[in-house]
């Protein structure tokens, strides 16, 4: 028989809960698989009729232990990470516990802010008073700006200058090095060349061995470089760098000091450049140049003295005949109308003082570079304007500061008004009818024969826009085969001049192309010249 067994309740119950608390306590693994089938697989589908196994659900099972629920404080972490992620939410967690648990530093910041305000505004407007007091003409305190706007300008156009020149920096150390304590034998300084004005000087970068000297049986290159800066600072001291890259690169180099503003006007800075082209065409054979390849090139203010220099020597010796005795071809024109009539008044003076017509005339030029140049005095004085630095411009004062000099002065417009007057054609004159061609003529035989413009488009100083116009126009004279425009990408207003001044330091990204360019347009060398 067998034996019998009691059980209680308690004991069941206890028996329960113990097995109860062995299964809730045993790892998930432990845990039978189970098989769940789709709806699809029943009917059939394409991996249950080819023996394919279900994929198995890798998801832990279900528990009390994984489903507890967020704290407060996780969810709003969470909420606070999803509105401002990354580094500005870690920046709000870091003010918000800053202005919670210290709050003197919330109330200082309240309290300092109109401070801060009041002392930033204070340099802002100091700063570009100081510029109008040093710089603008009659100033007086009645004059000073007030508009935040213009004083805004200022101080961006001001603090833009000193980051430039922060970058200038290494040019200006190797600048002092060469100059001042190696002096080379290549660098000639303070040659004369300008007998009305001795003060104005010339430096001259020629090969020079111990042997011959600067004379050599080959005979080089020569550029005349006339360097800018708004036509009233800068100096030949400043581009000695340049001058030695260039004789470097195979070139007998010149670099004159002309009339400033506001010491001078326009008209004694361009007969600084001509004087200064008349003379190097005479003595460059004794520096080894050959006076028959003789290029002038000009950046900025000195490109505009350039072109203006020529375009006016070339139209001051245009016979009177192909402008045409007919009123309607010069009164149309009130700027060439003037520019001829101060022409022949200082022919007149010219013969007065002994000297010939052939005299106050420029060389025949085989070549002019100009960099990013202003080419329209009317256009880059609206420029100015809108930079808010008009007034504190020297430009317009150089120019004579009215529309008629700023016309006689901007290239771009003289050759407007070369082209409309020769091809007015006045029925009562049969000879208005060829003026045109005789006009090409003559400006053919007296401009450079070739000539290379260079300019940036992100240039904010002087726009690419002024050198695209006057190339349009010299086009319009059928002069545009030899003259080519070279828009460089990413090229600011002072890189044709400062990217060729070797630096201790990595060379500017530009100084590559522009060392082509150059190197093609002067001797036709496709291949870069070593230093």
């Amino acid at each position: 028989m067998a034996p019998s067994h009691t059980y209680s309740i308690d004991s069941i119950s206890s028996s329960f809960t113990s097995s109860t608390r062995s299964s809730s306590t045993r790892h998930p693994s432990e845990f039978p698989s189970i098989t769940t089938s789709s709806p699809r697989s029943s009917e059939g589908d394409d991996l249950t009729r080819t023996g394919a196994r279900a994929p198995r659900d890798k998801r832990r099972p279900t528990s009390p232990r994984f489903n507890r629920p967020a704290s407060p404080s996780q969810s709003s972490t969470k909420s606070t990470q999803s509105l401002l992620p990354g580094k500005r939410g870690k920046a709000a967690q870091l003010g918000m516990v800053a202005v919670i648990f210290f709050p003197p530093m919330s109330i200082f910041f309240i309290f300092m802010l109109p401070a801060i305000l009041f002392v930033s505004i204070t340099v802002l407007y100091s700063v570009a008073w100081y510029l109008y007091w040093k710089m603008a003409p009659n100033m007086t305190f009645s004059k000073l700006p007030l508009d935040p706007r213009r004083i805004w300008k200022l101080n961006k156009v001001f603090f833009g200058v000193i980051v430039s020149n922060i970058y200038l920096i290494p040019v200006g150390i190797s600048l002092v090095k060469y100059r001042y304590w190696t002096r080379p034998d290549a660098l000639l300084t303070d040659i004369h060349y300008n007998p009305k004005r001795p003060d104005n000087k010339m430096d001259i970068h020629a090969k020079w061995n111990s042997e011959s000297g600067y004379t050599s049986s080959v005979l080089h290159p020569v550029v005349v470089f006339i360097y800018g800066g708004s036509w009233s600072s800068g100096s030949r001291a400043k581009y000695t760098l340049l001058g030695a890259k260039l004789r470097k690169m195979g070139y007998v180099v010149m670099i004159p000091d002309y009339t400033l503003y506001p010491k001078g006007a326009v008209d004694d800075m361009l007969e600084d450049v001509k004087m200064a082209v008349q003379w190097a065409s005479r003595n460059c054979r004794q520096y080894g140049g050959d006076p028959q390849r003789l290029y002038l090139m000009g950046h900025s203010a000195g490109a505009h003295l350039c072109a203006l220099t020529v375009l006016k020597d070339c139209l001051v010796r245009i016979p009177h005949a192909i402008l045409g005795p007919s009123p309607v071809s010069i009164s149309s024109s009130p700027v060439l109308s003037a520019l001829l009539y101060e022409a022949s008044k200082d022919r007149k003076a010219q013969k007065k003082q002994g000297n010939s017509d052939q005299e106050d005339v420029l060389p025949r030029l085989r070549g002019m570079i100009l960099c990013a140049g202003v080419y329209d005095i009317g256009e880059h004085y609206k420029h100015e304007s809108m930079r808010g630095v008009e007034q504190i411009s020297a430009m317009s004062r150089a120019m004579g500061n009215s529309a008629l000099t700023f016309g006689m002065n901007s290239p771009t417009i003289l050759a407007q008004e070369l082209l409309h007057v020769s091809t007015t054609i006045d029925s009562r004159f049969p000879e208005s009818q060829t003026r045109h061609q005789l006009l090409l003529r003559h400006l053919k035989a007296l401009f450079p024969a070739e000539t290379l413009m260079i300019h940036g488009d992100v240039d904010r100083t002087v726009p690419a826009k002024s050198s695209m116009e006057f190339w349009m126009e010299l086009k319009a004279l059928q002069l545009g085969s030899t003259v080519k425009l070279r828009v460089f990408p990413g090229m600011a207003h002072h890189v044709p001049a400062v990217a060729l001044m070797p630096t201790f330091v990595r060379p500017s990204p530009f100084t590559g192309a522009l060392v082509s360019e150059l190197s093609q347009f002067i001797d036709g060398d496709h291949k870069r010249r070593k230093d």
